[in-house]
């Protein structure tokens, strides 16, 4: 029982007491008394909600609960998502950038940027681009050549391949490259 607004007294319909320092008329409270939850809420309004964030509050959303995590790792959720493929061959390799290319939640990636031109000024570096062109390991390549058959089998409308100089990729089976650029 408490006492509203109007000096009228209430039940919360449940056996919770409410304390002097809990206000009863700001508290929002579900039909049964008990106070909502965001993790109650079904899959259609949760992913509607997810919608609306940014990418990085949509990855932490995954650390919540598995509810979050199931319906933050819904693909049609990270389909425009800006995937740092420089950033991450840079600093963890071609197997990373493979890696999460693969992973579930960008099987409706519609936009990749691979233009990885990765010289830096005034230095040399062991990469000329994304597969080191010149200077590159045949299992850079190979690599490299894993990532663009994955890209051929994304729904992709927009592919950067600029800096990588595919000529010098030795292509023995082409047709995944015809698949990758007729869907784009």
């Amino acid at each position: 029982m408490y006492t509203n607004s109007k000096g009228k007294e209430r039940s919360l319909g449940m056996n919770k007491k409410i304390t002097e320092s809990e206000n009863p008329s700001t508290r929002v409270y579900n039909w049964n008394g008990s106070v909502p939850n965001l993790a109650d809420f079904p899959s259609e309004v949760l992913q509607k909600i997810f919608s609306f964030l940014p990418f990085s509050d949509l990855f932490t959303s995954n650390l919540v609960c598995c509810k979050f995590r199931d319906n933050a790792s819904d693909p049609v959720l990270w389909k425009k998502f800006p995937i740092p493929a420089m950033e991450i061959s840079q600093k963890d390799g071609l197997d990373r950038l493979l890696h999460v290319l693969k992973l579930p939640r960008f099987s409706k990636l519609e936009l990749l940027d691979l233009n990885l031109n990765l010289k830096k000024k005034g230095k040399k570096n062991r990469f000329s681009t994304i597969v080191g062109v010149v200077q590159s390991s045949p299992d850079e390549k190979r690599k490299f050549l894993e990532i663009l058959e994955v890209a051929s089998e994304l729904p992709l409308t927009w592919l950067n391949l600029s800096y990588n100089d595919l000529p010098s990729v030795h292509v023995s089976n082409p047709d995944f490259l015809c698949r990758l650029i007729l869907n784009i």
